[in-house]
């Protein structure tokens, strides 16, 4: 029972970005084409950032198997603390250097095009992304793995797939998926920031 949750949450993350994918076929192939390019830079990142997680998730547990699960809240805000760190410096290199990145993926002028004007935008909230992992490795890791899991399906399923279907609908256009993208971010970091926050109240009364 403990991992349904997460595994179910898991799924749902996915398919709100696959609806993201679904959406971008609407603006023609350069678009979708540029949506992938940005959509695999991410994957790069976010690899980054649940290593992070991972790891963070390690040492928590280590605190509640010690017996002393409060120092487990210290050893999250210092890997989110790094995380933020690392994925702020991937953000900026993102955006400085984005036109080489861009250049990587083999594609028309049109695709290149699009790709350079989504990923300055997008690449900011990549911080939001690496603070969310880690905090849901170490809510996971502090036994609160259910209120974790449906933050992270309210953030990427509700959010992100339903921010993306009513924009693109609305008329915002191709950076519709942007917006969408990084707004799930944004909302899974506040969610799992103020569940952790909570959590960390309770332990150390």
């Amino acid at each position: 029972m403990f991992g349904i949750v997460p595994a179910v949450a898991s799924g749902l993350e996915l398919a709100g970005f696959s609806i993201l994918i679904a959406l971008s076929t609407q603006f023609g192939d350069d678009v979708a084409h540029a949506f992938q390019i940005v959509f695999s830079v991410h994957n790069v990142t976010f690899g980054l950032a649940l290593g992070l997680g991972s790891a963070c998730g390690v040492r928590v547990g280590n605190a509640v198997g010690e017996g002393d699960p409060r120092a487990g809240i210290s050893r999250a805000l210092i890997a989110t603390g790094l995380s933020m760190l690392a994925l702020g410096l991937c953000g900026i290199v993102l955006i400085v250097a984005r036109g080489p990145i861009v250049a990587a993926f083999p594609a028309d002028l049109a695709t290149h095009t699009v790709a350079l004007a989504m990923l300055p935008v997008w690449a900011p909230f990549i911080l939001f992304d690496g603070a969310q992992v880690v905090l849901v490795y170490a809510l996971r890791s502090l036994g609160d793995q259910v209120v974790a899991g449906v933050n992270s399906i309210v953030a990427y399923f509700v959010v992100t797939g339903g921010a993306g279907w009513w924009m693109v609908h609305a008329g915002v256009g191709p950076m519709a998926l942007v917006y969408a993208s990084g707004l799930g971010m944004l909302t899974a970091a506040i969610l799992h920031g103020g569940r952790f926050w909570i959590v960390s109240r309770r332990l150390r009364r």
